[in-house]
């Protein structure tokens, strides 16, 4: 502790050592003509240092009385009471020792998804909007989205990209090529064939797959009641080898002679499948 004079009358004060590595300064905030070196703070005020890089530079880390804060731009000493240190350490910009931490694949909503990106210097986590910034790619449907990083001051230069996956959640919905899909199984990738959109269709295709975005599923079941009122329909084409069930009535209401071909190598099983599922006696089921 140490004694200032303010008008005459002796205060007491504290001094607040400072010193940075090569590549920055560190500036007592009010006071710019201190770079570095010692000042004294009148009891029970405040001082804030300002830390900054030079180019080429990046702040990694602050010491507080030896102890890291982390790198942080800006420290404040408040309400002091005790003499104190403050450290800067800086290091050389070194794009290589940026990482950016792997993204959980998200659940689509048919929003543009942007998730949190995490940028790390080695231990130091970096500050979106500060010392990075991310433009998001292919982020709104199913299939792979990228986010790009940018580096933003002292990391301008920095570019890196992360891809993250946009999965389809089970009981999700879509129209594929005039037909209803919904979502059976979303780890397998599998879905349902619901209904066509158009109920005067005279021919229809349930495929063998079918794309959301950029994730192709396999089609394992044709829903209760999918052909339901389609009077016109002469000729369902089954190409799905990957049938595990068809729901009840799914062929009600379908013309009296329709035909349902299925793939020749299934035909057996899927005969099983498809008996008595709404469709009267003289629709047939061939190869």
């Amino acid at each position: 502790m140490a004694n200032v004079s303010v008008d005459g009358e002796k205060i007491d004060s504290y001094v607040i050592s400072t010193g940075c590595s090569q590549g920055g300064t560190i500036i007592l905030q009010g006071n710019e003509t201190i770079s570095s070196g010692n000042c004294s703070v009148v009891k029970g005020d405040s001082a804030t240092y300002i830390m900054t890089p030079e180019d080429g530079y990046v702040l990694s880390d602050v010491l507080v009385d030896g102890v890291s804060v982390g790198a942080v731009p800006t420290y404040c000493f408040e309400n002091v009471t005790e003499a104190h240190n403050i450290v800067a350490v800086f290091a050389k910009f070194d794009a290589s020792a940026i990482t950016v931490d792997s993204v959980d694949a998200q659940a689509h909503t048919g929003q543009n998804i942007t998730p949190a990106i995490t940028v790390r210097m080695g231990d130091t986590v970096l500050k979106e909007n500060i010392d990075y910034g991310v433009v998001y790619s292919n982020n709104k449907n199913v299939g792979t989205a990228k986010a790009i990083i940018i580096g933003l001051g002292s990391y301008k230069g920095l570019e890196k990209t992360v891809n993250f996956a946009i999965t389809a959640s089970k009981g999700e919905s879509y129209t594929i090529g005039g037909m209803k899909y919904q979502v059976t199984d979303a780890k397998k990738k599998e879905v349902m064939f619901v209904a066509p959109v158009f109920k005067k269709k005279t021919s229809v295709t349930v495929p063998k797959n079918v794309k959301i975005g950029s994730v192709t599923y396999k089609v394992t079941k044709i829903a209760t009641k999918a052909f339901n009122g389609c009077s016109k329909l002469k000729k369902i084409t089954v190409k799905s080898t990957y049938l595990t069930s068809v729901g009840s009535n799914a062929f009600k209401g379908i013309y009296k002679k329709a035909v349902i071909k299925v793939p020749a190598s299934k035909l057996t099983k899927y005969k099983k499948l498809m008996k008595n599922k709404g469709q009267k006696k003289t629709v047939t089921i061939k190869k």
